[in-house]
């Protein structure tokens, strides 16, 4: 069911559920609309939501956090590092690369 439609080119082709604030994004639809492989696609709005999140240096306060939310969930991959994106405002790829490279 679609509650509401969005004039954005990527998000016209996501389904708002009332039950969920978080879009299911057809990315099949999108990439045939735009003439363009799936993958540049996706990785294209990756780039662009990326870019409004935190970047930088990451505080003692945010590395506290994430040994405790792995601590909490084992290292459970996507799910923990979607999680941990959503906390702390920066992209998950950069929260586990920090993980594996640093914290670890």
């Amino acid at each position: 069911m679609v509650v509401k439609h969005v004039n954005n080119p990527f998000e016209s082709t996501c389904n708002f559920y009332s039950n969920s604030d978080k879009p299911s994004i057809n990315w099949s639809i999108i990439s045939e609309q735009m003439n363009r492989l799936y993958m540049d696609c996706v990785w294209q709005y990756e780039k662009i939501r990326n870019a409004t999140m935190k970047q930088g240096y990451f505080t003692a306060e945010e590395d506290t956090i994430i040994r405790k939310r792995v601590e909490e969930w084992g290292n459970r991959g996507k799910g923990l590092w979607k999680s941990l994106e959503e906390e702390l405002g920066r992209p998950g790829k950069s929260i586990s690369q920090r993980w594996r490279k640093q914290l670890q």
